[in-house]
């Protein structure tokens, strides 16, 4: 299967580094916390942590990015806030009983920015270079074909029957309009053009990104008229901008300041379950972390709970497993490792080391950092002696890539269906960075995706998910519970767990 995930892995990881504000409109006019004008009402400001790369969805999958064209662009469905499917650019969907069917139909009279109007032609081209794209490839690796039957009608043709097909591409394959995208050429991300409530304004690089409502949005009128994400790489910074009035919304604070946002009658704090995992990495073809019973010590050796409280400052569920209760597949029966000094001295022995050993473990600065000194001590005290070897962000991840590390730590989100883990444990993958193989779970990860049953993709993903836990591939520690921050006075409406907001859904109170 052809992948190219080293650029994926960028937008991927490094959940816990991300932070963002809010500011005002398109006006550039400053706006008065104390001031509550209809024209504050008519506007809002969001903040990126960095500046965005591209506005074309085929090119990125930059967090950054995805907040951004994700009010410029929609998919063909979408899903409400009980989790279930719900109609966007298709009214409708048919699915064949040999699951290698889906026929979308779209709602009619649908207008691009440009005026167009969207075609099943459109789709199709969407699908088509999705296909190319090496950030898309794995949410449609199971499509043969999309083909037009008529203006609005679309079928998709499968390889083979894939189970999570819907939910792969319900909030990944925005739809592009064909002719926007063929005269824009390679300059299209500057310049994007979608259905979504909002439409590209300018891009001031390094300051600023300012959208305005398209109002013959085939969803209404949006509420707020005029939005600008603001680039602010500070967390405190952008937390100041907040309490000054200077931003309206941020996506992330430092957790330090959490109970202070709390505490302020002006200000709104938001929480929600990441699906973001953070572990820890072992490279299974190096010595020693190609012995299973010295994974298993370091399982047992690592106290979760001091890593929670003091290097996520208390925002974290604990996990026994790979998966969050929020992503199907899992199951509470899997079991994992409870923190246990003695039971690691003991299989450290069993591994050949009665005299302990030394490790080199590599992270990246800031909360990646703390883990790490947090597990050197937790190791030390059953006889491993780590020596930290600190790295700048894009030289880790290229090590990670390539192997070249002993034993590191890494937050990843890849989806809500186990189907997508796969990246992480399957044989040859570019994610997956313990170079584990092993033939069993890698199918029962093909048997799961081919599955239409959901009974036995359940069984198949408890089993697979057991597997990795009893080998020690990993060491599973926690999902960030993150945090943001807003004007008391302004709805946001939801926030999804992979970080992201549709400023569609917010309004002024």
């Amino acid at each position: 299967m052809k992948k190219n995930i080293y650029l994926l892995i960028l937008s991927l990881i490094l959940a816990m580094l991300v932070g963002c504000g809010s500011k005002d409109a398109t006006t550039g006019e400053s706006k008065d916390a104390a001031n509550n004008t209809e024209a504050s009402k008519d506007s809002v400001t969001l903040a990126l942590d960095a500046d965005i790369a591209t506005l074309d969805p085929t090119t990125s999958a930059s967090m950054q990015d995805l907040r951004v064209f994700s009010n410029i662009y929609d998919t063909l469905l979408t899903k409400d806030e009980s989790d279930n499917f719900v109609p966007a650019l298709a009214e409708s969907w048919d699915v064949s009983d040999d699951g290698l069917t889906y026929t979308f139909h779209l709602k009619k009279g649908v207008k691009f920015h440009n005026g167009e109007e969207l075609k099943a032609s459109d789709v199709v081209f969407t699908f088509n270079a999705a296909k190319a794209s090496p950030y898309l490839e794995g949410q449609v690796i199971a499509v043969k074909d999309a083909e037009a039957v008529d203006d609005y009608t679309v079928q998709i043709n499968m390889s083979y029957p894939y189970a999570p097909f819907l939910l792969s591409i319900h909030d990944t394959i925005y739809i592009l309009n064909e002719k926007a995208v063929t005269e824009g050429g390679e300059t299209y991300g500057e310049n994007p053009v979608g259905t979504g409530p909002y439409k590209f304004v300018r891009h001031d690089v390094g300051e600023k990104v300012v959208l305005e409502r398209f109002d013959d949005c085939y969803k209404g009128k949006a509420p707020i008229k005029n939005v600008e994400f603001k680039v602010i790489t500070d967390s405190n910074t952008s937390l100041i901008a907040l309490e000054t009035g200077d931003v309206d919304f941020t996506y992330e604070i430092p957790m330090i300041s959490a109970q202070s946002v709390k505490d302020n009658k002006d200000l709104e704090a938001h929480e929600y379950n990441s699906i973001q995992l953070s572990y820890v990495l072992m490279n299974t073809e190096k010595e020693p972390f190609n012995n299973k019973l010295l994974r298993q010590a370091i399982n047992y050796a690592i106290d979760k709970d001091t890593i929670i409280q003091i290097a996520a400052e208390g925002m974290g569920n604990k996990t026994e497993g790979v998966l969050s209760k929020d992503i199907f597949g899992y199951s509470e029966d899997v079991k994992g490792y409870a923190y246990d000094a003695e039971k690691a001295k003991e299989l450290l022995v069993q591994a050949g080391y009665p005299n302990g050993l030394e490790i080199t473990f590599k992270t990246m600065d800031g909360t990646y950092k703390k883990a790490a000194e947090l597990i050197q001590e937790n190791l030390r005290a059953i006889g491993i002696t780590v020596n930290i070897e600190l790295e700048e962000k894009n030289s880790y991840i290229q090590d990670l890539v390539s192997g070249n590390y002993e034993v590191g730590n890494i937050s990843v989100s890849v989806g809500k269906d186990a189907d997508f883990y796969g990246l992480l444990f399957r044989t040859g993958e570019q994610a997956n960075f313990s170079k584990y193989s092993n033939a069993k779970v890698d199918k029962l990860f093909e048997e799961a995706r081919k599955s239409s049953d959901d009974v036995k993709r359940l069984e198949n993903y408890k089993e697979v998910m057991q597997m990795v836990n009893d080998e020690g591939v990993i060491v599973p520690l926690y999902y960030p519970i993150s945090i943001c921050a807003s004007k008391a006075s302004l709805d946001v409406g939801t926030i999804d767990p992979q970080g992201y907001t549709h400023v569609f859904d917010m309004s002024w109170k």
